[in-house]
């Protein structure tokens, strides 16, 4: 809880039926890049109702108020990722429209005999802040390349609390080099799980997107598991079509701000980049 909402992180609303505590919807802020220009969003992180209250539907129950309110206060720049049943109770109350939804890709593990004899691979910790010019800059190409994107800032300070200061889970940062000047080319965020790995993040320009996901493949082999995937928004699925993944639709939607009727929430509709490591629960 204090991860994702201490320091100013985040925000709720609470809904109170006769001085009893009935629901909450909770938010972190976020950084990010809209159509080129510095904004920030709030993405919903925990949205809870109480068992008696879920059966309401109208506008005159808890989840409508609270989300409504939430809009109100702390948007409309806000996403989430809920599943359909949620997305489509938003639309019927008017208060979600759909921005995007989520696609995993898919690629089968492969050791690819050796690495491009160019490149090396080290895995970073919380000790190393001395790169973050490096990665910040790399963080600019990648932005500079999406002028058209709504995307989550990924600069060092957000690498080093999402990942590498999580509270619970444990995450793999990988920085690819170049062998010869040490420049970093790329940040790789790998999660192992029992029976595959998943590819959080990735920050580089995209002409090196193919590049990363070679040697995403690669680590997960050498991991020992057989296939690796990401969690993509549909809006820049293509950009991951490289070694022949297979796409899956995910039951997971991105949901604009439909009840302020603001314009800029209308700009983010079809523009989200975001991934698995946008989430707040994997």
């Amino acid at each position: 809880w204090d991860w994702k909402y201490g320091n100013g992180r985040g925000n709720a609303v609470l809904a109170y039926r006769e001085g009893v505590l009935v629901a909450h919807y909770g938010g972190m802020y976020r950084e990010i890049s809209l159509n080129g220009e510095s904004a920030w969003a709030l993405q919903a992180g925990d949205v809870m109702v109480h068992p008696a209250e879920r059966g309401v539907f109208t506008r005159h129950g808890a989840f409508f108020l609270m989300t409504a309110t939430w809009a109100e206060m702390y948007g409309p720049l806000d996403f989430g990722f809920p599943n359909r049943r949620s997305m489509q109770l938003g639309e019927k109350l008017g208060i979600y429209l759909a921005a995007n939804h989520l696609i995993e890709a898919r690629w089968q593990a492969t050791p690819m005999s050796r690495r491009p004899f160019g490149l090396r691979i080290d895995r970073l910790s919380g000790d190393d802040a001395k790169l973050s010019p490096s990665i910040n800059r790399l963080w600019s190409a990648m932005c500079a390349d999406l002028p058209a994107a709504t995307i989550c800032v990924r600069d060092w300070a957000w690498i080093e609390h999402r990942y590498l200061r999580h509270a619970t889970h444990s995450y793999a940062v990988y920085a690819v080099k170049s062998r010869w000047s040490a420049r970093i080319l790329g940040i790789l965020v790998i999660r192992h799980h029992a029976e595959d790995c998943e590819l959080m993040d990735v920050i580089a320009p995209m002409d090196r997107l193919p590049m990363l996901i070679n040697e995403a493949r690669r680590l997960c082999a050498l991991a020992g598991k057989h296939s690796i995937y990401a969690w993509v928004s549909d809006a820049y699925a293509p950009r991951f079509n490289h070694a022949l993944p297979s796409f899956t639709d995910l039951d997971i939607s991105i949901p604009g701000d439909a009840w302020t009727q603001t314009e800029q929430a209308k700009q983010m509709v079809g523009t989200w980049w975001l991934t698995s490591g946008d989430t707040d629960f994997r």
